[in-house]
């Protein structure tokens, strides 16, 4: 019976793959029970990569948001009465929010 490779041998045997061709062919013929493997380990890269492809698109800054945030919200100058602040403050949450759902 052969043991299940360890995620560590995993990412080893990729970036071996990558870098470094002769070590990862010495490495599979000495070892011939996981050569099996590598079609698997490369499909795996191939499907993390296209989520976190998708995720980076997801997660991206909408264009123009600081300039958005910065022509909503305004900063309270000397003369502001300190209990309006506050209440300013409170209420910045739901101003960013309406601010990063704002189509405009």
């Amino acid at each position: 019976m052969t043991a299940v490779p360890s995620a560590a041998l995993d990412a080893k045997l990729l970036k071996w793959l990558d870098h470094d061709p002769g070590r990862f062919e010495r490495y599979i013929t000495a070892h011939p029970e996981i050569a099996d493997r590598i079609d698997e380990l490369t499909s795996l890269r191939a499907a993390t990569e296209s989520v976190r492809s998708a995720l980076m698109h997801a997660l991206e800054v909408p264009v123009g948001l600081a300039e958005r945030m910065a022509a909503k919200l305004s900063v309270p100058d000397a003369s502001t009465d300190p209990a309006s602040v506050i209440v300013d403050l409170l209420g910045l949450g739901a101003a960013t929010m309406q601010v990063l759902l704002d189509p405009e």
